[in-house]
């Protein structure tokens, strides 16, 4: 079972489109690889997620 935490975090940038996309599917699933390249952003993706 998946749990919600509830904090206040703001992002200071907009993420890109394919970080959107990355943080909605993350977001859906329990446990997801991620295999972005280097310098796509995976941290801002996990956070975010």
């Amino acid at each position: 079972m998946k749990k919600k935490f509830n904090f206040n975090y703001s992002p200071k940038t907009k993420p890109f489109p394919h970080q959107i996309e990355a943080i909605e599917y993350i977001s859906k699933s329990i446990n997801v690889p991620l295999f972005d390249e280097q310098g796509l952003g995976k941290t801002k993706i996990v956070i975010e997620a």
